[in-house]
């Protein structure tokens, strides 16, 4: 009995050595968590990622509203009879009937044949008319009823003084008028209202027919 008890006494003597064996060996392997510590050499845990800051985005520059500009009128173009004294000669330049002024200078003969100073009278007793009843005026002698106020006066006022012009002797249609500046008498042409377009003619002359006025 007693040799058996020393068995076991040895048994638990060698367990025991075989527990702190172990146990050395444990404290002996330092885990790298430990020995990164002692080196002092930074571990993953103690150096957290530094977040890279993205660039922002500049704000886009605000779109610059270009203000619209508006169309200007139209300028309503007048017909070329109604161009406040402007006729055309037979070679299509622009004539101006009141442009002369022959007070101060020797008056042409076919000017006193005209009657230019009655003429002049006539129109200031003619001042008050309207527009409507020298347009009425021409429209009874034949003459053109289109033009502003002061063509429509001269007109009527040549008309009252020497008669109004005849029709042209060489196109029979085209109405006859006075170049102050050249000096003469014109046809200023006529349409064709079947054809629609407008034939020009070359008469002139220094003496006209003339018929009588009908107010």
């Amino acid at each position: 009995m007693s040799k058996c008890g020393g068995c076991g006494n040895k048994k638990a003597k060698k367990v025991e050595q075989v527990i702190d064996i172990e146990t050395k060996d444990t404290d002996d392997k330092e885990s790298p968590v430990k020995a990164a510590k002692k080196a002092g050499k930074p571990t993953k845990k103690s150096e957290p990622k530094e977040k890279t800051e993205k660039p922002k985005k500049s704000p886009k520059a605000a779109s610059k509203k270009v203000a619209k500009k508006e169309p200007a009128p139209k300028k309503i173009k007048k017909p070329k009879d109604e161009d406040d004294s402007i006729d055309s000669d037979p070679d299509g330049e622009k004539i101006d009937n009141d442009s002369t002024d022959y007070e101060d200078k020797e008056v042409p003969q076919i000017l006193k044949d005209r009657k230019w100073e009655d003429i002049k009278l006539q129109k200031g007793e003619m001042e008050d008319y309207t527009n409507e009843e020298l347009r009425e005026l021409c429209t009874k002698n034949d003459l053109i009823a289109t033009g502003a106020k002061k063509v429509l006066l001269e007109r009527v006022a040549d008309g009252v003084v020497n008669g109004p012009p005849a029709r042209c002797p060489s196109c029979k249609e085209g109405h006859i008028d006075f170049d102050k500046k050249k000096l003469i008498y014109f046809c200023k042409g006529y349409k064709d209202e079947k054809e629609g377009k407008f034939h020009r003619c070359k008469y002139t002359a220094e003496k006209i027919d003339r018929l009588k006025w009908k107010e």
